[in-house]
């Protein structure tokens, strides 16, 4: 008998070992069929928030373009625009200004180049401020008008069939201290002509044309005789110039405060 409850009991035991192996190993196979669940969805919330990252950072790139974008356009909105009128093209008090030496460079139309005069106040050269603002081909209306009016000096038509007048509209600046009598200011610009930037002479099918390109002023703005510091007086001035001529400049020839004589230059168009 006692063979027998052994037997028995050997059994019961190996059933139970057996029965603690099974359920060891469907332990572990549950461990396994758990991990890759939460590692799937690990992933999914690291995905999801990659994504969230990227968008914000696609947010703030968005923004920050935007943000320049809206600058760049401000700056561009609040960027004055040029303008050529006297005030707004107004030089700096006190004659601080741009004397436009190189003919290549002039000064274009519309703003302002510094030059000197004699003043009979002072006796002495004091600066003051020219611009062109514009010239006209068709300068033998104007030319008419000057003549009719009966004055000493009259304007000779043109010898050759090439060559008329020309027109051209400008304007001086005084400064708010320019040396001024009782009666105001006796000086203006002079020595005006118009020639090539690179001192050539006017030629045309193989001949050369002299004594074209002196200004005469044939009308001066109301009020403009005898002006006051500050003001700003126009000039209307004809010059005799070959019909087809182009890419000619102004210049003006004077001594600036030094004595030191000087030229400045100013496009034509």
């Amino acid at each position: 008998m006692k063979k027998d409850l052994n037997k028995k009991i050997a059994v019961i035991l190996a059933a139970a070992l057996s029965m603690s192996l099974a359920a060891c190993g469907n332990s572990d196979d549950d461990d396994e069929d758990e991990k890759p669940a939460k590692t799937t969805t690990a992933a999914a919330e690291s995905e999801e928030e990659t994504e969230t990252t990227t968008t914000a950072a696609e947010t703030e790139a968005e923004t920050e373009t935007t943000t320049e974008a809206e600058t760049t356009t401000a700056a561009e909105t609040s960027a004055p625009e040029e303008t050529t009128s006297a005030e707004d093209s107004k030089p700096a008090e006190g004659g601080d200004g741009e004397f436009f030496t190189d003919a290549n460079s002039p000064a274009p139309i519309g703003q302002w180049c510094k030059v000197a005069v004699h003043s009979s106040e002072t006796d002495q050269q004091e600066y003051v401020y020219i611009r062109i603002l514009g010239t006209d081909p068709n300068g033998q209306d104007e030319v008419d008008k000057f003549n009719s009016n009966g004055g000493i000096v009259t304007l000779a038509e043109p010898k050759y069939d090439c060559v008329k007048y020309f027109k051209v509209d400008y304007e001086v600046r005084f400064p708010d201290d320019f040396p001024s009598g009782d009666y105001g200011i006796y000086s203006d610009v002079d020595n005006i002509y118009a020639r090539n930037p690179d001192g050539s002479s006017f030629t045309k099918d193989g001949t050369t044309y002299i004594g074209l390109g002196s200004l005469y002023t044939t009308t001066k703005s109301e009020g403009s005789e005898n002006p006051k510091p500050g003001d700003t007086v126009q000039r209307t001035a004809v010059y005799a110039m070959l019909d087809d001529a182009d890419g000619y400049v102004f210049q003006v020839e004077f001594k600036d405060k030094d004595g030191e004589d000087k030229t400045c230059y100013l496009a034509s168009k």
